[in-house]
């Protein structure tokens, strides 16, 4: 089998990048082959990296400049059907991992009962801030389906793999304004294909919070909880053609994302209800954002 690990290397992760490489300098399963793709990244910045693990099979990529973060994945995965990988493991480039990471997604790809295959976290601040175990602790299943992650997702493309048996290239082209890209693929994928994910229950990702990750958890305020609703308009409103269910919620918050910018008033107490319900419990990627339901006397209720 040919096996890839990719990255996607992007101006935020450069002061991470010497620590993801020398975590996956360490991994215990070493048949792969390291793809890092370079986003709007001058490669003379960290050649010098390069060198300094050269014991690892690396190939590094520019992707073209002008693609949108959304865009820049689908190649990724275009250009691994073209070499015909067998199987992808994605990593983030601003985070770090356990020897073992590589082995145990492998290790259960391979076997063919799941194509797609995620583990857990460590949240981590820093050495004496993390939180284990995560999504143990918010009670994710050992199997996920479609139905799951409908209206939330716990598989990033930072702690995940596929069997490229279920990527066929160009046969969906990534909208350019998702934000939740890993959502969208990983949704499009049990879609279409209609499989499930299996839930590794070990920590074996290092996932950094900082303030430029496009989820993350905790620090629950307005301005996350304003770009959930916004995420949730795009994310359904690209997954449309794939059910009814896209379209009714497309619909929904749609209109919950017009009122939220209208209506100052409605915008205070959505944000009150939201921070209210969450800011002191766990939740996975994009839970928090909540529809609304109006009811027979015309007040509004949160579901």
């Amino acid at each position: 089998m040919k096996n890839a690990v990719v990255g996607v290397l992007h101006l935020i992760a450069v002061d991470y990048f010497d620590k993801y490489l020398s975590s996956i300098n360490k991994q215990s399963y070493r048949d792969f082959k390291l793809f890092i793709f370079g986003h709007k990244i001058k490669p003379e910045n960290i050649k010098y990296l390069f060198e300094k693990y050269d014991d690892l099979d690396i190939k590094y990529k520019e992707l073209d400049y002008n693609l949108s973060l959304s865009r820049s994945r689908q190649k990724v995965l275009d250009y691994l059907k073209e070499e015909k990988y067998d199987t992808c493991i994605f990593t983030d480039t601003d985070d770090f991992y356990h020897k073992d990471y590589v082995k145990n997604i492998f290790k259960n790809l391979s076997d063919k009962t799941y194509d797609i295959v995620f583990t857990d976290l460590s949240i981590f601040f820093s050495k004496e801030n993390r939180i284990d175990d995560y999504f143990k602790k918010c009670g994710i299943p050992d199997e996920i389906n479609l139905e799951y992650i409908i209206d939330k997702n716990c598989i990033g493309l930072g702690h995940s793999g596929i069997n490229l048996d279920v990527y066929e290239k160009n046969r969906y082209i990534f909208p350019d304004e998702l934000i939740a890209v890993d959502w969208w693929l990983f949704s499009v994928l049990m879609a279409v294909y209609n499989c499930k994910a299996f839930f590794i229950q070990k920590s074996l990702v290092y996932y950094r919070q900082h303030d430029c990750n496009t989820a993350g958890f905790l620090n629950l305020d307005e301005k996350k909880i304003l770009r959930g609703v916004k995420v949730k308009v795009l994310h359904y409103k690209n997954l449309a053609k794939f059910g009814k269910i896209y379209k009714k919620n497309y619909k929904c918050f749609n209109e919950l994302y017009e009122k939220i910018n209208h209506e100052e008033e409605f915008r205070k107490k959505y944000v009150e209800y939201v921070y209210s319900k969450y800011k002191n419990r766990m939740y996975l990627w994009w839970e928090y954002a909540k529809p609304y339901k109006i009811d027979k006397e015309g007040n509004k209720k949160y579901e």
